[in-house]
């Protein structure tokens, strides 16, 4: 708009002022030293896996995410590919990965949030983290 927002038809210069960026994600990738151990079988035989409590919980934490906030516990996706594709991770090791949505340009960490968030569905998961790699709307 800077630059040659001048040119640009009034109410189409209105619509990009008022334009208002969506909620980021910080993404956590995981190498594993087994799958994940998850109390629900279900989970374990799941590509994808979503992690939040209530709808309304659920609700809540998005909603915040748009208002510039940030979660304690945040609904958080999983995602297990190692569990249907043994070519991902070295033999008998898997990779997962998770994320969820934060501000837009937010720098606030919240793989401990997001780790915590598995742990209580899955118990010993943090035991299993070999190695991980945290991206954050501002490393983008």
């Amino acid at each position: 708009m800077r630059i040659a927002g001048h040119r640009l038809p009034a109410g189409y210069r209105r619509k990009l002022e008022a334009y208002r960026y969506c909620p980021g994600v910080l993404k956590v990738d995981w190498a594993l030293d087994g799958p994940i151990p998850w109390k629900a079988e279900t989970c374990a035989r799941a590509g994808t896996v979503h992690l939040g409590g209530t709808l309304d919980e659920i609700a809540t934490g998005e909603r915040m995410a748009w208002e510039g906030k940030h979660l304690a516990k945040p609904y958080v996706l999983v995602a297990q590919q190692s569990l249907f594709d043994p070519t991902r991770a070295p033999a008998g090791k898997h990779i997962a990965w998770a994320y969820c949505h934060v501000p837009n340009g937010s720098i606030f960490d919240m793989t401990e949030r997001i780790e915590a968030r598995v742990e209580r569905f899955a118990p010993g998961f943090r035991d299993i983290i070999l190695a991980r790699s945290t991206r954050s709307p501002a490393d983008s």
